[in-house]
């Protein structure tokens, strides 16, 4: 199983801990998110200006997780703290959020889980058992 990294490298919903990996820095999370997308044949067509609108929102607000393997990324979860209507308008099947629907609310959804080694489902599951938990 990969190792997560949570802190300041992106937290499961309801982490207040720092982790191991805490001293990274926006660049460098911005920069492994970015390498994983780069291996995946579902992401590597994005354009760099995609990266405002699916990868930064989620950083700066420090909502996502990253899974390791062997030191290196594996996957990353983007998750987003939605109100009951952008939760709708996910659900109806909404490919974007705009930069404030990101943290518009209390509910916890998963967005995106990029995850081109495998495993997408089990990274995915891991998130809403989180989810879970802390509701």
């Amino acid at each position: 199983m990969a190792k997560q990294a949570g802190g300041a490298q992106g937290a499961a919903p309801g982490d207040a801990g720092r982790s191991e990996h805490a001293d990274k820095t926006i660049s460098s999370v911005l920069g492994e998110i970015v390498w994983l997308m780069s291996q995946s044949p579902e992401y590597k067509q994005y354009l760099i200006s995609d990266l405002e609108w699916l990868v930064m929102p989620p950083i700066l607000l420090r909502q996502f997780r990253l899974f390791y393997h062997e030191g290196r990324p594996a996957a990353v979860v983007l998750y987003a703290r939605v109100s009951p209507e952008i939760e709708a308008r996910l659900d109806a099947g909404a490919p974007t959020l705009r930069p404030d629907d990101w943290k518009s609310g209390n509910v916890v959804k998963v967005v995106r889980v990029i995850a081109p080694f495998g495993g997408a489902e089990d990274f995915g599951e891991e998130m809403k058992q989180v989810q879970n938990f802390y509701k």
